[in-house]
């Protein structure tokens, strides 16, 4: 009977722990915005990751035998968890989580700024650059049509065009 009563209040433990990992993804929800797809797969790793937990621990503690009250205990912890401790931790949680991303932002907007501005200086610099390019290339392609019109002026003149 003990070894039974061990088990159960484990599989308690163990229910627990599951919300509690549940709970983190709500506070995470609430805090930023999630699509439908983002909540899926969230909950489908979730869901993947509890279902290994749980028969890693089953398999451990008991062989991997399914008890009734081992089902019994996991229920009981997660809904004495969820009645009594996740409203407060997911308050508070994303609470706090909402502050520091608050926090974050402000680094993240002088950070946007700097590379807007670094941005704008290197576009500018870029057009300074290839307006200069564009002013030599045409100056050289000038210069050489003015070699070859002088060159057929004095073609004109009665000599012959040179090689």
């Amino acid at each position: 009977m003990s070894r039974e009563l061990v088990l159960f209040a484990k599989a308690f433990w163990y229910g627990s722990i599951l919300l509690i990992a549940y709970d983190a993804l709500r506070i995470l929800r609430r805090s930023i915005r999630h699509g439908r797809f983002a909540v899926a797969a969230e909950d489908l790793a979730y869901w993947s990751y509890s279902a290994v937990y749980l028969f890693a621990k089953l398999y451990r503690e008991n062989s991997g035998i399914v008890r009734g009250y081992f089902l019994l205990g996991l229920l009981a912890g997660m809904a004495l968890y969820h009645r009594i401790g996740s409203p407060f931790v997911v308050k508070l949680g994303s609470a706090v989580l909402g502050k520091l991303l608050k926090v974050a932002k402000i680094p993240l907007k002088v950070l946007k700024k700097v590379i807007k501005r670094l941005k704008f200086w290197a576009f500018r610099f870029k057009l300074l650059i290839s307006v200069k390019v564009s002013r030599q290339k045409c100056s050289k392609e000038e210069r050489y049509e003015e070699k070859t019109q002088t060159k057929k002026k004095k073609c004109r003149k009665g000599s012959q065009l040179p090689e």
